[in-house]
């Protein structure tokens, strides 16, 4: 037995440039976004037969414009076989109440049923899936992984009922050590993708590990977000050099290799950044008037404080 998923970025043409803040600028394209987006859904419907693409992100603030983008261009796919859902899971899973993921299953619930699972007995399909949810957030890793954890479990009882393994009304939460080993494959699952994209481990595991969302995991969750922040600033850059390697966006050059281009603009702030850090460092070092908590030191400070995050 086989349940397949899908899990992809938001098929339109965007990017979040550096900048410092904590939140990077947000660049889309949705003029160059319409031919991509028919392509790459009516490939996934060729493939798979159905699509309900899940939208995660918010639908308010930085976040919108995608989802704006994303709902515009799926109500232009004129095939049957798309369908669309847009579940704004901060909003709805704010103050830890995580239990409000029960609101989105329940609207995919029939669809799923359609769908159903592969299963394959004496090497003949005796039954095939008909077809995929495709998941998302803005980069496809921590409201995803939750939501996809979920739907993989619905999926396990199902085809655990249907062996007559399960009793119709049993779950896989009465059995703990079950639970858990399906709980640490899709936390451990989160922690590796995360890792390879961001450098950090998967935020909200504890839910993924637990089913409850808790507070020890919130502040886990900020110490990862900061790691994040430095190392998209600060360290990203390698990483995004082996993804554009090895997607051909970057050709090697016979005799520079690694040669790195950078324009105006980065350099500008690249230089602007050391200029920074070395005042702050001056000021920490030999402070104004001898004191680190002077008013001159202070100000002197704040200013380059201000500088650094502008």
């Amino acid at each position: 037995m086989a349940y397949v998923q899908v899990r992809g970025s938001i098929p339109i043409a965007w990017a979040q440039v550096p900048n410092m803040h904590y939140v990077p600028e947000l660049r889309i394209d949705v003029g160059a976004s319409k031919e991509r987006f028919q392509t790459h859904m009516m490939r996934m419907i060729d493939e798979y037969n159905e699509v309900v693409a899940v939208n995660l992100i918010n639908k308010v603030k930085y976040e919108k414009p995608m989802g704006d983008a994303f709902a515009t261009l799926s109500a232009q796919m004129k095939s049957p076989n798309y369908h669309y859902v847009h579940f704004d899971f901060h909003k709805e899973c704010s103050r830890m109440r995580w239990d409000r993921i029960t609101l989105l299953l329940d609207e995919l619930h029939s669809l799923n049923n359609r769908f159903e699972f592969y299963e394959n007995k004496a090497n003949q399909s005796v039954r095939k899936q008909l077809g995929v949810v495709r998941t998302n957030c803005m980069d496809c890793l921590d409201r995803t992984n939750v939501v996809q954890s979920e739907l993989a479990r619905m999926a396990l009882e199902w085809q655990l009922r249907d062996s007559h393994l399960f009793e119709q009304t049993e779950s896989v939460s009465a059995f703990p050590l079950l639970r858990q080993m399906l709980n640490n494959v899709w936390a451990d699952n989160a922690d590796f993708v995360s890792c390879a994209y961001s450098g950090t481990g998967a935020l909200k595991t504890d839910f993924t590990r637990t089913g409850k969302r808790t507070y020890l995991g919130a502040l886990r969750d900020g110490r990862n977000s900061i790691e994040r922040y430095v190392r998209g600033n600060f360290f990203d850059g390698e990483r995004q050099d082996g993804i554009d390697l090895l997607l051909g966006t970057y050709r090697v050059q016979p005799g520079r290799p690694f040669a790195r281009i950078l324009s105006t603009e980065a350099r500008a702030l690249v230089g602007t950044m050391y200029v920074c850090l070395f005042m702050l460092a001056y000021a920490f070092f030999y402070p104004r008037n001898h004191s680190w908590f002077g008013a001159t030191n202070i100000v002197f400070v704040g200013a380059w404080c201000m500088v650094l995050y502008l």
